[in-house]
Parts: C-alpha cells; structure tokens; sequence
C-alpha cells in the first residue's frame, strides 16, 4: 500500500498531547496471532468445531489447528508471500478459512475478504484494487471467479480449497495449488515474527451499492482491541461455547423434545431483530438477545444493548421498547449524532440525526478511495445511518437516510414501519417498497394463508405504531405480493 497517501488520508486525527514517558513495555506490540499461540499452549485440548461442505461436522483442538497454521505459514513463504503482501480468500466459514485468517496475518501479510455475493466487476475491481498477488478459493465458488480471472492483473496464482482428489477439478484459473497438498509439504514448525501493530491484517470492502466498493483495511492493534472489548461486552469467559449462525426460532419451536436453553445469549447484529423475533426467543426458555449495531467500517461492534442498573426499576413494557434500540456505545469508541450543518443534536431520543463515530478500531479512511473527504470528518467516519440517541445514552438508529420515508413533512422510519408489520400475527415474509402515493409510503406484504388484500385491522394493528406514523392518522395502503430477502437476511426493500 502507499504509505505516503495512508499518512496524507490520516491527517485528519486529533491532536495527540505527549505526557510523561511510561516504563510499560509499549514496544510489545498486538499481534492477531497471540491469540491462537495462547490458547494452543494453554488450551491445548479444547476443540474448535465446524462443519464441513458436506454438512458433517468437523472438530479439531486449538492445538492441531495451530499445527496447521504453522504449516500454513510456511506453504504462504515457499509461494513468495511475505509482509506487506495481500492474499485474497473465497471460502465459507470453515476450519480453513480460520487457518487463512490466522496465517495470513501472522507472518504480516494481508487477507482480503472477497464478497461471493457482490457482482462479478466489484469482485474484479477489489481484487485489483487491493493488489492481491495471490487467491486462495473453496471449489464451490471458481464459478464466480473465472469469468473475470484475465482482467487479475497482479494475482500470480491460486490455491484451491477442496476435499475432491488432486486432479479432479478443472478450472481456466492458473496456476492452481491445492490447499491440503500444500500443508502437506511442509513442518509445522514456525518462528512467528513480531509485527508492527499498525500494519494491516485483513482488509474488507463495502458492499459498492454507492459506487465501487470501499476498502477498509484493520490493524492488528484495531482487531486485536476490539477483540478484547467484545469479550468484556458481552461477559465472554473460558466457559462459555461460542457460535455463528442466523435465527431459527420456528424451527426450534418445531422440535419435538425441547431444549435447555438456560444462560443462552445471542447477539444480533445487521437488519434489527424484531420485537417478536426477540419476545419469541425469550418465551422459549429465557433466551436473552443482545441487540448490537456496527458496520463494515467499524470493525463491527459499535453498542450494545444491556438494561443499565439505574433502569432496573422501569416496567416490563418499557425494558422491551429500550431493547429495540441499538445500545450504549462500548468503552474506547466517541460517537456523535449530528444534523445536516454538522451540530450535534440534544440527547433527547427524538431529534434525527446522521451517526459521527471514531475510535481505536474504527476506520479512519478508505485505502486510495477519492470519497474519504466527503465519508470522514475530523477524525469521524460518517456513517449515512439516521438515528437519535437518548438522555440515557442508548442509541436507536432509524435507517439509512436514503431510506427514511418522507410522509406529509415527517421523516418515518422504514425499518420501524417493517418491524411493525412484522410484528401482526396474520404477517408472513414482506417486501418494502417505499413509493409516492397521496403523501403515503405504500407496503407490500401477505397474510398468512391468504392471497387476499389485508383487512383494516392488519392495517392498522401493532398497537397503534402505524396509525401514529401516518400523518392525519389515515391508513397506510397495503399490496399483498410475497417478497424476496436481501442479502443480508433482511426483508428486500
């Protein structure tokens, strides 16, 4: 990367004051491969597991995985990769992408996270952006990727993830390695260098709905922090079993026997779990969701929903409205909402605002972007996500500003308006579309077991919710159409 142009693109951050000169051992730097070195030698027996493209599951410890990464850093320094150099991964959430993910970075190289669900000119253009030289891919996605393999300038080769037999996959790509025959060569000795914590250890691109996607690119210093605050945030100890996965709670309604679901938390980020969604949940066994909100640029984690102990005392009705909200921002982040002439708005839960945030893992520029004036401000990256925040310092976003919904000179949020309609109990999956009709934002969605038009009560139920929004307390105009999802898992808008 251009270190000169990342400096000029930093110029932007406060003022720091040097004070006394401290005796900690600041030169020892944090490093995102700490992690798996600690846990491998004094965890050694506790397993990692995953599933594998079959679907059976696929279990190993800390130890054996830290065997393999070592491997793995050696096969990554045989092709030539080394500091500074970025490495492109197409591979779902397996056990190899967590060995990329550790390798890669741990001899001070890049990866690059390439989206599979991204158009094919976005995935070129990250791929040519970045200047990824090499591309390690899952078999499942060379599809997606050989269409646009002769426009890869700089990519020198690729590494094929796959339990097929070598030989068995055909492909234009060029050179091609196999990912477990490279491991297979080499010791699972390695000599982790120490790394400056301010490189970069992977990198992520927006999704490029506004242009071409923006590439931010995380410190080990930005990740590892962030790691820590997680942990901390969301009271994670060496007790607790953690996993990814999307909601299920019809189908865990469906099971026969049912589950113990006792000190279970699940934390929800992207499109905003529904009211129901998490009364559901906790009627199924005292299941808590941690409602959390973040973004590409922030590495994620942003806030977090917990009921402070000075509002122990509030009803149960209240708890639930103060869960729908994103949360208090975590400790080392400085956020602020502000209007459209860059004030900050008063805390009052009401005045509408454009989210401001900075901090040590939040993403102070875009790599060699020509947006970064018009995306960052005095050290804040400006989010385009509309919200308010209250007297309490819990934050509720409203949407994005090219989504809020402009109805009789009130600004109404479509995500409240989503899981309002959601929450009718004759509602099955919706489609949103936002559309001029007499000052009215019309909705489309179905009723469960019906084709039919929604009745006046869907129209108005939800406690009144949609009634309220609507200037005049008219009705809003509903279309029954089944709707699709977005990529995300939220209801396509």
């Amino acid at each position: 990367m251009n270190r000169r142009s990342n400096q000029k693109e930093r110029e932007i951050a406060p003022e720091i004051v040097k004070g006394f000169q401290s005796t900690s051992g600041d030169d020892f730097q944090l490093n995102t491969i700490t992690f798996l070195k600690n846990a491998a030698q004094y965890y050694p027996e506790v397993e990692i597991v995953s599933r594998n493209f079959d679907g059976s599951p696929f279990r190993y410890t800390y130890h054996a995985a830290h065997q393999r990464v070592k491997k793995l850093a050696n096969a990554l320094k045989r092709l030539g990769i080394g500091p500074g150099d970025r490495v492109g991964v197409m591979e779902w959430n397996t056990h190899r992408f967590y060995e990329l993910y550790v390798a890669v970075s741990g001899i001070g190289a890049v990866l690059v996270q390439f989206n599979p669900r991204i158009a094919s000119v976005d995935r070129a253009y990250v791929i040519n952006h970045s200047g990824v030289r090499f591309i390690f891919i899952t078999e499942l996605m060379i599809p997606l990727l050989e269409p646009v393999a002769n426009t890869l300038g700089r990519v020198e080769g690729y590494g094929v993830i796959t339990d097929s037999q070598p030989g068995q996959i055909t492909t234009n790509l060029h050179p091609v390695h196999d990912y477990e025959q490279l491991l297979a060569k080499e010791m699972a000795e390695f000599d982790w260098p120490m790394i400056d914590e301010t490189s970069a250890f992977s990198a992520c691109y927006t999704s490029g709905t506004t242009g071409n996607p923006k590439g931010g690119y995380y410190s080990h210093r930005c990740i590892y922090l962030h790691a820590m605050t997680a942990a901390a945030n969301f009271s994670v100890t060496m007790n607790d079993v953690m996993m990814q996965t999307v909601p299920m709670l019809e189908y865990i309604r469906s099971l026969p026997e049912k589950t113990d679901f006792t000190g279970l938390r699940m934390a929800s980020g992207a499109t905003e779990p529904s009211l129901a969604l998490m009364k559901g949940f906790q009627e199924l066994g005292g299941i808590e969701i941690i409602h959390a909100y973040g973004a590409t640029e922030t590495a994620p984690i942003v806030t977090a929903n917990f009921l402070k102990p000075s509002l122990a005392g509030i009803s149960q009705e209240e708890k639930w409205e103060l869960k729908k909200k994103q949360g208090i921002p975590v400790a080392g982040l400085d956020f602020k909402v502000v209007d459209m002439k860059g004030k900050e708005v008063p805390h009052d839960g009401v005045t509408v605002g454009e989210l401001l945030i900075r901090g040590p893992w939040i993403t102070a520029a875009y790599h060699n972007d020509p947006r970064n004036a018009e995306s960052f401000v005095d050290g804040y990256w400006k989010s385009g996500d509309a919200g308010t925040a209250d007297r309490n310092g819990y934050l509720k976003i409203s949407d994005r500003f090219k989504d809020l919904i402009k109805s009789g000179g009130e600004w109404i949020s479509s995500i409240d308006l989503e899981n309002a309609i959601m929450a009718h109990p004759e509602m099955t999956a919706k489609s949103f579309t936002p559309t001029a009709f007499s000052g009215a934002a019309i909705f489309s969605g179905s009723v469960r077991g019906t084709a039919s038009p929604f009745t006046n009560g869907a129209r108005t139920s939800s406690s009144g919710w949609l009634q309220h929004q609507r200037p005049g307390g008219g009705k809003l105009p509903f279309l029954p159409q089944q709707g699709p999802r977005g990529g995300g898992g939220g209801h396509a808008r």
